[in-house]
């Protein structure tokens, strides 16, 4: 579900792209470990991570977002809620890539529930977060 609108910048509210309610598993690689996060509210600009460890305003990181082919991002951390995660832009190099992050938000958009699209990735047999 969309949860941003004209409505909600009239309201203070700063985005200006629609985000989408959704979770899905993320892989994240840096400082040469594997972190686990949980993406949710998903725009064309970013999305949300609730993340456990902590990283600095502007970390720039890659993750891989949990679908059925998992799907490449580049990451800058742009806001931190502590004890919830952080919000970060996205970049994403590869033109396939881009296609299917937004062939993934048409199909949030078109949907009341989506969570069906999500996928997890199977647990590690070290964790390390």
């Amino acid at each position: 579900m969309p949860s941003g609108s004209a409505e909600n910048l009239s309201s203070g509210e700063r985005r200006l792209q629609p985000r989408y309610r959704f979770y899905l598993d993320v892989e994240i690689a840096w400082q040469a470990r594997l972190l686990r996060a949980r993406g949710s509210d998903f725009s064309e600009e970013g999305m949300f991570l609730e993340l456990r460890d902590r990283v600095c305003l502007s970390t720039c990181f890659s993750a891989r977002l949990a679908l059925d082919i998992p799907l490449h991002v580049e990451c800058v951390v742009r806001r931190i809620v502590h004890g919830r995660g952080v919000g970060v832009s996205i970049v994403i190099p590869q033109e396939e890539n881009r296609i299917r992050y937004r062939a993934l938000l048409r199909a949030l958009q078109k949907t009341a529930g989506p969570s069906h699209a999500g996928a997890a990735f199977a647990a590690a047999a070290n964790p390390v977060d």
